[in-house]
């Protein structure tokens, strides 16, 4: 029996030797060490992989939106590399592609021209290359001295379709006191549409009030179809908006799986209106779309403000691998509805027929007009609000009163 046995007192604990504790230590610096350093080397190698070869800008540019289901960043400044030409894209802090805030209050003298559309309308080229901004320096040249100003603000938005024109236009564009709505519908918005339809939120009468945030999660949609993305590709938007190599990650997962299910004949394409034969289910899908194309359109004249449409031809269709007739639709639309339309289509045929496809469009993405085609588009945009039997611009009506 030891000493401290014998008094009844419980022996001490001994320390451990600080010797002992150091390897401990060392070893879980070490580790957060070797973390760190891991983590910055793969950010620093999805900013060059992002410099390098690009990824679909809605990845990193969009937040989720209750109404909209999507919308860009607000006051978000970034570049897209993904059509190897890096361009600014900047937006303002009512989430549109402009480098200003647009004010409530209307200006006097102004006319302010809203242009709905998806990332065609948006423009994948600099803001000064954008067709909506070529037109609006037209318009703005050509009356100068005039008394009159042209706004055109842009509201083309990745992914966006039918059905949030109508959402945008209802809940969001009204306060700003637009004169005139040009709805440029491309040839991917029935298939959008489709998805969306299914995600949207009702209320007890059946009227649509928002569209749920989950289609980025659970689908990959292009311009033929959709499919739902596989569970490893659900990554949560918070890495893929914060992390350049979570997001590049995201991105080229998505694009190879989507690459191979386009290979596989995999896509879902029951809403596929550039189908050289439209099957019932297709023609039940364009009519939906079409549906909410017009109430879009009376929702605007019972609001005073003129309206005009048109289609966004691919290069597919002037090479006949698409169909041209989403472009009937939409003037079957418009004049059921006694809107003018803009046949792009038809308009632009002279230019783009016979070409290849890079001389208009993107190398890669003949669905997107580069920045030749842009200024093509500009082109009949111009000569299709300035002609009077549109009676778009009410100081041309006023001036052939005279």
């Amino acid at each position: 029996m030891n000493e401290s046995s014998a008094t009844g007192e419980m022996p001490a604990k001994r320390a451990r030797p600080r010797a002992a504790r150091l390897p401990f230590v060392k070893r879980v610096l070490f580790g957060l060490i070797v973390t760190v350093l891991l983590a910055a080397v793969l950010e620093a190698g999805g900013k060059l992989m992002r410099a390098a070869v690009g990824w679909k800008l809605a990845t990193g540019a969009v937040v989720p939106d209750a109404l909209l289901h999507h919308k860009w960043v607000p006051g978000k400044r970034t570049f897209d590399a993904s059509r190897g030409a890096p361009y600014p894209l900047i937006i303002n802090r009512q989430s549109w592609v402009e480098t200003y805030d647009v004010r409530r209050e209307k200006p006097g003298g102004t006319w302010r021209v809203f242009y709905l559309g998806d990332s065609t309308t948006q423009g994948v080229v600099a803001p000064e290359y954008k067709m909506v901004e070529i037109v609006e320096r037209e318009l703005n040249r050509r009356y100068a001295g005039r008394g009159a100003r042209f706004e055109l603000i842009n509201t083309g938005t990745s992914s966006y379709a039918c059905l949030q024109y109508f959402l945008l236009v209802r809940e969001r564009l009204m306060p700003y006191a637009p004169d005139l709505v040009m709805i440029n519908v491309d040839m991917t918005d029935v298939v959008n549409d489709a998805v969306y339809r299914r995600l949207a939120r009702k209320d007890g009468h059946g009227a649509v009030i928002g569209i749920g945030t989950e289609v980025y999660e659970r689908y990959v949609m292009g311009p033929r179809g959709y499919y739902r993305a596989p569970s490893f590709l659900r990554m949560p938007e918070c890495l893929t908006r914060h992390s350049d190599f979570f997001a590049v990650f995201d991105a080229l997962a998505r694009r190879a799986v989507a690459n191979q299910s386009a290979r596989r004949a995999e896509w879902d394409q029951t809403a596929d209106w550039l189908a050289m034969e439209w099957t019932p289910v297709i023609e039940e899908s364009v009519k939906a779309s079409m549906d909410t194309l017009r109430q879009t359109i009376r929702l605007l004249k019972a609001r005073g403000v003129r309206v005009a449409i048109s289609g966004v031809p691919n290069h597919g269709q002037y090479t006949g691998t698409c169909s041209p007739r989403p472009h009937a639709a939409l003037a079957q639309v418009a004049a059921a509805e006694s809107v003018p339309c803009l046949n792009a289509y038809e308009a632009l045929r002279p230019r783009i027929a016979g070409t290849t496809v890079e001389e208009f469009y993107w190398r890669d993405d003949p669905t997107h007009f580069n920045i030749e085609g842009n200024r093509a588009w500009a082109d009949v945009q111009i000569a299709f609000l300035l002609d009077p039997a549109n009676d778009l611009l009410p100081l041309e009506r006023e001036e052939d009163s005279r």
